[in-house]
């Protein structure tokens, strides 16, 4: 019996995703995304991201990519002791509508103040694409807030779900419209990454 269409295209597509292997891009000291390499486009072209594509990424600052208060200070802090020549390396969840994506991020100290911020995929799985990561469903003012590290979404009273939870305790799909996607930081992930910084103090 032969798979439905989606599964052969998801097939081919999480072939493709299993390929990128290595995500790097640089920023120099006034963090300004100096440099990024193929496999940034690569991964662009591959997830219809336009928006993150070389002529829209290169010598904008990196700021301009984060809008939550809490990661924007969880980087900056991180930042602060690669730029006094330490490492920091951390876990992080990139998903596509069609896939999960456990990467591993690695950012150094480079020459003239530069930092090097490195990842590589450590495991992918398939799943069904959720209905509010379509291009086309229909806007709404509410916002749905996802974990830029782990990818849980907030449900409520500081509780935070995978993204199949969420859909299940938000009725997602009972929704006429759509709630927009923005980007915060669970209390987990935040204390998690703050409990690093802490350590990265001593070393």
């Amino acid at each position: 019996m032969k798979a439905p269409p989606f599964y052969e295209d998801i097939k081919l597509f999480q072939n493709r995703m299993n390929e990128i292997t290595h995500i790097s891009y640089r920023i120099n000291s006034r963090d300004e995304i100096v440099f990024i390499n193929d496999e940034w486009s690569q991964f662009a072209l591959t997830n219809n991201a336009q928006s993150i594509s070389q002529e829209n990424v290169l010598f904008r600052s990196l700021w301009d990519f984060i809008s939550d208060d809490k990661v924007k200070y969880i980087y900056k802090e991180i930042l602060r002791r690669v730029n006094a020549g330490r490492s920091f390396k951390f876990n992080l969840r990139c998903d596509s509508p069609e896939i999960r994506r456990l990467l591993e991020m690695n950012i150094t100290p480079q020459k003239n103040g530069e930092a090097q911020f490195d990842t590589r995929t450590i495991w992918t799985q398939l799943r069904m694409p959720p209905i509010l990561f379509k291009n086309d469903a229909p806007p709404t003012d509410n916002l749905l807030i996802i974990c830029s590290w782990c990818n849980k979404i907030e449900t409520g009273n500081g509780i935070w779900e995978e993204i199949e939870e969420a859909v299940r305790s938000l009725r997602l799909f009972e929704l006429e419209t759509l709630p927009k996607v923005s980007h915060g930081m669970c209390e987990s992930c935040y204390q998690t990454v703050s409990l690093e910084l802490e350590k990265s103090k001593t070393a």
